[in-house]
C-alpha cells in the first residue's frame, strides 16, 4: 500500500479532469514545500490531501476468504 496518491487516484477521488488533478497536486506540494517537506513530483501524500480537501477515501471491497473444512 502506497502512502501517496498519483494523478489517477485524485481524478477518482475528485472526479475531475486530469489537468485538474495535477493543478491540485502541484498546488499541495508547493505547500508542503514551503514547510520544508520534500516532496515527489507528481504525487501527493495521502494524508496530507486529505487533511486538505474534504473527500472521502474510496475503499475497495475486501476479497473474502474462504477456509477449506
Amino acid at each position: 500500500m502506497s502512502l501517496y496518491y498519483k494523478v489517477d487516484d485524485v481524478m477518482n477521488l475528485m472526479e475531475c479532469s486530469d489537468s485538474t488533478a495535477y493543478r491540485v497536486i502541484k498546488e499541495l506540494n508547493t505547500e508542503l514545500k514551503a514547510k520544508g517537506i520534500i516532496t515527489l513530483s507528481g504525487k501527493i501524500n495521502k494524508k496530507y490531501f486529505h487533511q486538505r480537501y474534504d473527500v472521502p477515501e474510496k475503499q475497495t471491497p475486501q476479497k473474502s476468504l474462504k477456509i477449506a473444512k
